[in-house]
């Protein structure tokens, strides 16, 4: 379903050492996060809608999806979060946010993770959480915006669906302008940073199963519903393999 350049390799001595050096930096960071995203998940069915009063195209997805799990991707601002709760409440999934798990887990705001170890030691933790929840079935997760900067992550996603929540810029700047959680708009002209940041992920967005357009006068359930018909008709064209034979990580 993906397709990536391999990363190139340095040859010199030095890039070695280097290399090294921060793979053991970065194994030592994700020792001190002590992830554990088994504390985390959110038991959709706990508060998913009366079946009975659900639309039925909740209901067909539900069925058709045979608990395999939902990997939300986008943009920061797309609604990931927002919208991968509600799809989960009304199909009984668990919801999971991996940026909630590596708040919780690292004991800081992302801010400060930035700060303290750079964008790399962020991505570093992401990628075991993407790892950990990767055989979990029943299961919506919102995935940070970059983590599909990361070659494993696509390989752990393919063990779901994957959708792509696609604003435009305009609508995603005016959802997180003045947002200071945001370590990546702390920018001069955080609107040409979103348009510099889409440009270097757009090819890698563009690979999810479901891709879903935004309009900005749109609210979050008519999102969600929008997600449900379109994961419907993947999975019409697209028929998964039942998820009964992975590891049930709740």
């Amino acid at each position: 379903m993906f397709g990536f350049l391999a990363p190139g390799s340095g040859t010199s001595v030095l890039h070695s050492r280097r290399a090294a050096a921060s793979r053991c930096g970065r194994r030592r960071l994700v020792a001190r996060a002590n992830v554990d995203v088994t504390k985390f998940p959110s038991e959709g069915s706990k508060d998913a809608v009366d079946v009975n009063k659900q639309p039925q195209e909740y209901v067909q997805l539900k069925e058709m999806l045979k608990g395999v799990s939902i990997f939300m991707i986008g943009m920061m601002g797309s609604g990931k979060s927002a919208v991968g709760k509600v799809l989960a409440q009304q199909i009984g999934y668990a919801y999971i946010d991996t940026d909630e798990v590596i708040q919780e887990s690292m004991k800081m705001p992302i801010t400060d993770i930035f700060e303290e170890h750079g964008e790399a030691g962020f991505r570093q933790v992401e990628s075991v959480v993407i790892q950990q929840v990767s055989p979990y079935v029943r299961t919506v997760v919102s995935a940070g915006g970059g983590a599909v900067l990361n070659q494993e992550n696509w390989g752990h996603m393919q063990n779901g669906l994957v959708v792509w929540l696609d604003p435009s810029v305009e609508t995603i700047y005016e959802r997180v302008k003045g947002d200071a959680s945001r370590p990546l708009l702390k920018v001069d002209d955080p609107k040409a940073m979103i348009e510099s940041i889409l440009r270097e992920r757009e090819s890698l967005y563009e690979q999810a199963d479901v891709k879903i357009g935004i309009e900005p006068e749109e609210g979050i359930e008519v999102v969600a519903f929008n997600t449900a018909r379109g994961l419907t008709r993947f999975i019409e064209a697209n028929p998964p393999k039942s998820a009964a034979h992975r590891p049930v990580g709740l």
